[in-house]
C-alpha cells in the first residue's frame, strides 16, 4: 500500500508540474497525459526496484518526464499520430503480418543513401519494421561492431549523415515501415565525452561507470 501511495503521489506531482510548465500538453496531447496517469504505476514499480532508495530517485523521475514532455512537443506529427494509433492497440507488434528485419547498413547497402533507394525491395518482401544495427559515430579503428560509440548524436560518417537518417525514417514511414535504431547507452568508447569526464575526475560521470584504479 505504501508503494502504491508513493507512486500515486509522484504521478500527481508530475502531472501538476507538466500542467504548469507545459500547459499546451493538455490541449494538444491529452492522450499522453492519460497514458501517464494510467500506466505510471507499471513504470514506477520496476524502476524503483531497480534503483532502490536512491536519494535523488524521485527528482530524476520528474526530470525524465520533463524531457519526455519537451520532446513530445517537438515530435513529428506523423509519428504522434502513429503513437496514438498504437496506444489503442497495444498488441500491434504481435500481429501475424508484422515482419521485422535486422541489418548492418554497410553490409546491406553500403550507406544510408543507398538504403533509402532499396525501400521498395523491403516493402516487396513484407518488412514492416527495420532494425538497424549500431550506426552512430564510433572510435577510429576497432569499434566493437559499432558499439564503441563516441557520440550518440552523430551518425557514423562512413554511413551518412543525421539528415539522411531523418530522411530515411520519413521515407520508411511513408511505406508503412517503422525504423528501429540499436542504441545501447551503456556502451561508450573511451573517446566519448562521458568517459573523458569520468577519467578526469568528475564525480557525476563516475556514476555512469564502474570505476577501477
Amino acid at each position: 500500500m505504501t508503494e502504491q501511495k508513493t507512486a500515486a503521489e509522484l504521478r500527481e506531482s508530475i502531472l501538476r508540474h507538466l500542467d504548469k510548465k507545459y500547459p499546451e500538453l493538455a490541449a494538444d496531447h491529452p492522450a499522453l497525459l492519460a497514458r501517464l496517469e494510467l500506466y505510471f504505476g507499471d513504470f514506477w514499480e520496476p524502476y524503483s526496484q531497480l534503483y532502490g532508495e536512491h536519494p535523488r530517485l524521485k527528482r530524476r523521475v520528474r526530470r525524465l518526464f520533463r524531457i519526455i514532455a519537451k520532446n513530445i512537443l517537438s515530435r513529428d506529427p506523423q509519428l504522434l499520430k502513429l503513437d496514438e494509433a498504437r496506444s489503442t492497440d497495444p498488441g500491434w507488434f504481435q500481429q501475424h503480418d508484422v515482419v521485422g528485419m535486422m541489418m548492418y547498413v554497410d553490409l546491406f547497402s553500403g550507406n544510408l543513401k543507398k538504403l533509402d533507394r532499396r525501400i521498395d525491395y523491403l516493402r516487396e518482401i513484407g518488412v514492416t519494421y527495420l532494425h538497424l544495427m549500431p550506426l552512430m559515430e564510433t572510435r577510429e579503428g576497432m569499434d566493437d561492431g559499432g558499439y564503441a560509440v563516441s557520440d550518440f548524436r552523430k551518425v557514423n560518417r562512413k554511413l551518412g549523415s543525421t539528415r539522411q537518417l531523418r530522411n530515411l525514417a520519413h521515407d520508411l514511414q511513408d511505406e508503412g515501415i517503422s525504423l528501429v535504431l540499436d542504441l545501447v547507452m551503456n556502451h561508450t568508447a573511451r573517446e566519448h565525452k562521458w568517459d573523458r569526464k569520468a577519467v578526469a575526475g568528475s564525480r557525476k560521470h563516475h556514476g555512469f561507470y564502474f570505476m577501477f584504479d
